[in-house]
């Protein structure tokens, strides 16, 4: 079986010296009535930073709330 693939850009990710957060984030399903999906997120970049929320929304208020405590001056933030 061949695999190939094409290389479409080598700058997507930021250089090193740049403002970035990585994370592992992980889903699953809480046992109470509904049963609500749960997650945790983990810092990649700072190991033993985690935090754990109880909806998808939680987890998407948090990300929007880091995303605009590194929006250049001028440009959004929080």
């Amino acid at each position: 079986m061949k695999v190939s693939f094409e290389v479409i850009a080598t700058d997507l990710m930021p250089k090193p010296e740049t403002n970035y957060r990585s994370y592992l984030l992980r889903f699953w399903r809480g046992d109470e009535p509904g049963f609500a999906w749960h997650a945790m997120l983990e810092s990649v970049t700072e190991p033993g930073e985690r935090h754990y929320f109880k909806d998808p929304e939680s987890l998407l208020a948090y990300l929007l709330k880091k995303e605009g405590e590194q929006a250049p001056e001028g440009k959004g933030g929080a």
